[in-house]
């Protein structure tokens, strides 16, 4: 359920590609004049979008901003400028906004998306950090490998979409034994609903609440149904339960999120590098505007056991650290450097 790419593509996709065309209205049809677009995404957002209860934006507020700016002449490029700036408001990465027929794409609260991808390379890592000869992957999503020495494995997860969870106890087997464990989420997309579960099941040490979410449903933006508890879950029979470090960066996304959050829980796990994006929610199907244009929003309200709330937030490392685009082009990733100092500090490994 939630839509995802890996993440050089929707770094690509975020580049608005501008036909070259005179400017036109908006207008792409009997009665679809540009005040109706922009009313009919405003109005959807306001009665069904679940993120505002997470954020201080005042939607009433961004329409007597964004509203006057439309008007029937408003061509179709001001149209684009128009709502990218009203959903840019919101700072959720699950709001996008697609524009087919001209190849543009929007990403709500997606700034510095470029110079954290700049700040990690996977190529890198397994040239300089991992043994020759032990990098291998078990689907196009995640890599495995061991440092030089052969004493701690590596694993890397692009996106969470092989369905089929034992992926991770593969990869696990195919590294060989290792005594301690770099877990590294950094760029990664997301996937499809619960696999983060079922994933950090291979290295559960129980069962723990982790977060509650909540679905909008009513007018008022604070209103929600029950909310449904999630927990981790059990370990799986063989569960890696020495020393694990997670990395994680602002790219990290989605259900790469709720996985993190599963392996915050266990005992024997460290999180290190750099805040989640905070984009946790399902996101709801495909809607559409009467010019064509279709678009994406959050459908979910997540929040911690205490209730506090983790959208727009992230998930915080216990150890905050990143990477600069210059070092990372240099030939270093210190937080690679970080995560193996820790582990030798800690546990003398």
């Amino acid at each position: 359920m939630r839509p995802i790419t890996l993440t050089l593509a929707l770094l690509l996709l975020l580049a608005a590609i501008f036909s070259s065309c005179e400017p036109r209205s908006a207008d792409t049809g009997p009665g679809y004049s540009p005040e109706a677009v922009f009313e009919g995404l405003w109005e959807d957002f306001d009665l069904h979008y679940s993120g505002f209860a997470a954020q201080p934006a005042n939607w009433d507020s961004l329409y007597a901003v964004y509203r006057p700016q439309v008007g029937p002449a408003t061509t179709e490029l001001e149209l684009w400028l128009v709502l990218t700036g009203l959903l840019n408001a919101l700072n959720d990465e699950h709001v996008k906004l697609y524009d087919d027929e001209h190849q543009r794409s929007f990403v709500s609260g997606f700034e510095g998306a470029e110079a954290t991808a700049a700040a990690f390379s996977l190529e890198l890592v397994a040239q300089a950090y991992l043994q020759p000869g032990s990098v291998g992957a078990v689907n196009d999503f995640m890599l495995y490998g061991k440092s030089a020495d052969g004493k701690v494995g590596y694993l890397y997860i692009a996106a969470l979409l092989d369905e089929d969870h034992s992926c991770v106890a593969r990869a696990l087997q195919a590294m060989g034994p290792v005594e301690a464990l770099v877990v590294d989420l950094r760029g990664c997309v997301g996937g499809y609903d619960r696999l983060g579960g079922a994933y950090a099941a291979y290295f559960s040490d129980g069962v723990h609440h982790l977060y509650d979410a909540h679905f909008r449903s009513g007018e008022a933006h604070q209103d929600f149904a029950e909310k449904e508890a999630y927990h981790t879950y059990a370990p799986v029979e063989g569960a890696f339960n020495r020393p694990v470090v997670l990395l994680t960066d602002r790219l990290t996304i989605s259900e790469g999120e709720i996985f993190a959050l599963n392996m915050k829980a266990f005992d024997h796990v460290t999180h290190m590098g750099g805040t989640t994006a905070g984009a946790l929610s399902l996101v709801g199907p495909a809607r559409f505007l009467p010019n064509g244009w279709r678009y994406e929003y959050s459908v979910q309200l997540i929040t911690a056991p205490d209730g506090s709330t983790l959208e727009g937030i992230g998930i915080a490392p216990e150890f905050p650290l990143s990477n600069l685009p210059e070092e990372v082009a240099a030939g270093q990733d210190r937080t690679m450097e970080a995560a193996r100092q820790f582990l030798k500090d800690a546990y003398g490994i």
